[in-house]
């Protein structure tokens, strides 16, 4: 410990050669049991003990009876000007003094942060309190003349840990990894919300600590000042706002850093004054999206009219909801039987929304994307214009003028969250329209609309997009997905669509896609003809929209010919458009196929003889375990079956001569690994684990 010494007794170690007291500073050491830290800047009367030539041991302090000492949090703060600090006297807050410095401004030793700051710099104390932030003040008068020389303030951060290497002397909190090293001598304080002392054993993951570290550094060498406040929180959903605070279930908040807005729900983490510092949103208006449908002014229950709105949630559900009267619309207060024709109100949205406008209008999609809240009753209390950002070409169909998806970046236009919602309303249809999520977004894949944002903790976040172009890309890499059966249905308004149950290599649950002929839901590509491709037996790859409807299709092997007819001996085709994409894909996949002649079991898996149609010897094609294997087997003209499993032997070796069948095979190789191979039989079906 440091100290200046003011006057000294019975040691000339103090004096200089004319006996002349020096005031130092002098280091002491501390002997076991005393604590200095607690008399900082404090004059005091320090005991100490020789125990070496000149060599002084502090074995106790007791401070003078001229000190005044202020002790001020934030809270007790009522102004802060250069003159000085104007603080309350008491709980009432009606009585306030000022905290004036010595005038001498060299005379005045000022501390920010446990750093010495330079003489004179407190006289701009407003450079270094800012009310809104949790602000320490003790201050010392040392010689009783009611000015202060001796300042302290400390401004402590806030964090949330996030977790905890107790083992390896290390938590991590706030985004910052705090590091100690307690073999050595480095100044760690750790405390409880009571100021008893803990250990990093103490600390769990999203308790709120308070925090002071050297020079805004984290490493294990420097010092460090934590108070652990456990799980500080309140949970519940803000009512009300006001500038500098919000209410939550009628309890008033104020915050540091961002403002939770009105109707967030969920968990608010407080600092030790009681301010919101971090929240975790579990529901919020802010977030709460709907893609507007439509808006009409009807009758209600035969007595008066009341205005609806038909929208598609973020949940995916169409829902018309009745509006509450005096309900705020886009900044209006709209009364339920009033007819509104000013801009912005619920008439202008109705124009919007008439029969006579598609859904998708590039004109109205940025009025129809909204944010809303539902009073207790379920009728709306509120609806918000949201601010949208365009990516892409919104009102064009053109891919070569749209956004490409980045899926390890997670971006398209911008960066978007993992919660993201999607309205996909790249159909004018209203039964076409949905709602999906991230995982629907295909990489590489060309989109266009809308993108919205809100500010959370902060932090600005893309969590809302509208989809007006939803591309027309299918991943190359994916299962082929082999047809077992295709059934005429209809959605939407009577659209005709084909319903199509598929299975995907060594998976015995079979699936189902719709593909519909609205080219505005599913864009065919590599040449493929809706009625005559889509057959059993037929193998294709697909976008799946998220709704269960194909974005994007492509017959990959044909079982028809292109005039519908079916292919000699139901022996499946290469598509060659299919084929020409996916080689040019640069995924380095590439299509064999040909005759089976004989297998056998090699030490890299399955190998098979094979020669092309002319008779010309193929490559031995080996077959691996993570092969996927499909077979198809042609029982009788009205009967066809698809396996999806190991083969079985007598399954794919060559067929009968005498009936000149054969079995036949396509398969898709990733560089030089047989990724996918279906063989098509002419035998019955013998032995077979797995049958659709």
């Amino acid at each position: 410990v440091s100290f200046t010494v003011a006057d000294h007794y019975d040691s000339e170690d103090f004096e200089d050669n004319d006996g002349d007291m020096v005031a130092g500073p002098y280091d002491f050491k501390v002997a076991e049991g005393v604590n200095a830290a607690d008399y900082f800047g404090i004059a005091s009367t320090v005991f100490v003990k020789e125990y070496a030539k000149s060599k002084y041991e502090i074995i106790a302090i007791m401070p003078n009876a001229n000190n005044t000492t202020v002790e001020l949090g934030i809270e007790d703060i009522e102004n802060v000007t250069d003159a000085g600090i104007s603080y309350y006297t008491s709980e009432s807050k009606y009585d306030s003094e000022l905290l004036k410095f010595e005038a001498n401004s060299a005379a005045v030793d000022f501390y920010y942060n446990n750093n010495k700051e330079a003489a004179g710099d407190y006289t701009s104390i407003t450079d270094y309190i800012d009310q809104n932030e949790d602000i320490e003040i003790v201050a010392h008068d040392t010689n009783d003349n009611n000015r202060f020389d001796t300042v302290i303030v400390k401004k402590y951060e806030y964090a949330r840990v996030q977790y905890v290497e107790a083992d390896r002397d290390n938590f991590t909190a706030g985004g910052e990894t705090f590091k100690f090293d307690f073999d050595n001598d480095t100044p760690v304080t750790m405390v409880d919300k009571n100021g008893d002392a803990i250990t990093l054993a103490d600390f769990e993951k999203d308790d709120v600590i308070a925090y002071i570290v050297e020079n805004d550094s984290f490493a294990a060498d420097k010092w460090k000042e934590i108070i652990n406040l456990g799980k500080n929180t309140v949970t519940g959903t803000v009512g009300e706002v006001k500038a500098d605070a919000v209410y939550i279930d009628g309890t008033e908040y104020g915050f540091k850093g961002a403002q939770p807005s009105l109707g967030d729900e969920g968990t608010f983490y407080l600092t030790r004054t009681g301010k919101i510092f971090n929240f975790e949103v579990s529901a919020s208006i802010t977030g709460n999206y709907a893609y507007i449908l439509g808006v009409a002014h009807t009758d209600a229950n035969g007595f008066s009219k009341e205005w609806q709105v038909k929208m598609l949630t973020k949940d995916n559900e169409i829902v018309t909801y009745a509006v509450k009267d005096g309900a705020d619309i886009f900044g209006v207060t709209i009364n339920k039987d009033t007819t509104y024709n000013s801009a912005g109100t619920l008439n202008d949205l109705r124009v919007a929304t008439s029969d006579a406008v598609a859904i998708n209008d590039p004109a109205y999609v940025t009025r129809r994307i909204v944010t809303y809240e539902l009073n207790s009753k379920g009728l709306i209390s509120e609806i918000n214009a949201v601010a949208t950002t365009e990516f892409g070409d919104a009102d064009s169909n053109s891919a070569a003028s749209q956004a490409e998806y980045e899926k390890d970046a997670q971006y398209l236009g911008t960066d978007l969250e993992d919660d993201t919602v999607i309205f996909n309303i790249t159909s004018d249809n209203e039964n076409s329209v949905f709602a999906t999520t991230l995982d629907t977004l295909v990489d590489e894949n060309k989109y266009g609309g809308y993108y919205v944002t809100h500010v959370v903790n902060g932090t600005t976040e893309a969590d809302c997009l509208v989809v007006t172009y939803g591309g027309s890309k299918i991943d190359v890499e994916q299962d082929l997905a082999i047809i077992t059966n295709v059934t005429t249905t209809t959605i939407g308004d009577n659209e005709k669509a084909k319903k199509i149950t598929y299975v995907t290599a060594n998976d015995d649950t079979a699936k189902v896609i719709t593909i519909a002929e609205d080219d505005d839901v599913s864009k065919p590509e590599w040449g493929t003809s809706y009625e005559n491709d889509i057959n059993v037996g037929a193998a294709m790859m697909f976008t799946d929209d998220g709704n269960g409807t194909a974005a994007a299709y492509g017959v990959v092997i044909r079982m028809a010919t292109s005039d519908g007819n079916a292919i000699a001996g139901a022996v499946g085709a290469i598509n060659t458009t299919a084929q020409a994409v996916i080689e040019g894909a640069d995924k380095n996949l590439t299509f064999i196929d040909g005759y089976i002649e004989s297998y056998d079991s090699g030490n890299n898996g399955m190998v098979i003889k094979a020669v092309k149609s002319d008779g010309t010897p193929l490559a031995n094609v080996v077959i691996k375990a993570e092969t996927n294997r499909y077979t198809f087997v042609n029982e009788s003209a009205n009967r066809q079956r698809v396996h999806a499993a190991d083969w079985k032997a007598g399954n794919v070796a060559k067929a009968d001569e005498d009936n000149d069948t054969a079995n036949y095979f396509i398969a898709i190789k990733s560089r030089s690994t047989v990724k996918d191979i279906i063989v098509y039989s002419e035998q019955q079906s013998v032995g077979y684990d797995v049958q659709h």
